[in-house]
């Protein structure tokens, strides 16, 4: 999905409207065109969670040249919430924080599990204990 993203392709309204496979480019939820980064970036909108991330930020994911570990946990936080915001959209359903927070949650067990297996677990820890901490 994060490829198709990165090289606009992904199939949100806009691009299948300049594809001719689509006559509408609107939003079904809150009738604005549908672009890529209106695609996910509304989630800021509908969202409890008040996060400084432009759409660039959304799209691409946050610079990170000095390999910080934070910024590692935030975008895989934010591909995890485009994957999310995506199975919403294509099953015609309501994006809830909640259950994204579940959603993420549910993801960060099999990674503790993997973590586990692989003898990594304080390394785990370190990493996403605060995040895990707040779900």
């Amino acid at each position: 999905m994060q490829y198709t993203i990165l090289n606009r392709f992904f199939p949100c309204k806009e691009a299948l409207h300049e594809w001719n496979c689509e006559h509408d480019r609107m939003c079904i939820k809150c009738d604005i065109e549908e672009n890529l980064e209106h695609y996910f970036f509304w989630w800021n909108r509908i969202s409890e969670c008040i996060l400084n991330l432009g759409a660039l930020d959304i799209i691409f994911g946050v610079m990170n040249e000095t390999n910080d570990t934070m910024i590692c946990v935030l975008n895989y936080c934010i591909i995890i919430a485009k994957k999310y915001i995506n199975s919403c959209k294509l099953q015609n359903c309501d994006c809830v924080f909640r259950k994204f927070a579940k959603t993420l949650k549910q993801r960060l067990i099999v990674e503790e599990y993997i973590a586990t297996v692989n003898h990594s677990l304080e390394e785990f820890i370190f990493k996403w204990g605060s995040v895990i901490d707040t779900l």
